[in-house]
């Protein structure tokens, strides 16, 4: 599955969320830059901001819910795409 800024996925697995990444948070835009972790399981939410992790070799993903909560997980947190 190839996601982009936009799209409205579906969380599938909290154990991808990085609850805590400042430098990163921060360089996304995030409301808060320090700690954002009440996304859960089932929640639905759209991409405003990807990322590369700085060691590793995978995409971050910086989502919302409609309520405005932030979250940033990687690809595996995904369970499918609602919205190309």
């Amino acid at each position: 599955m190839k996601i982009k800024k936009g799209d409205i996925l579906v969380i599938k697995n909290i154990g991808r969320m990085y609850s805590t990444y400042t430098d990163i948070f921060e360089k996304l835009s995030f409301n808060n830059i320090f700690k954002n972790n009440d996304i859960n399981n089932g929640d639905i939410v759209v991409v405003f901001n990807i990322s590369k992790h700085k060691t590793a070799n995978i995409k971050l993903y910086a989502v919302t819910t409609i309520d405005g909560k932030q979250g940033l997980f990687s690809k595996k947190a995904f369970y499918k795409k609602i919205k190309n």
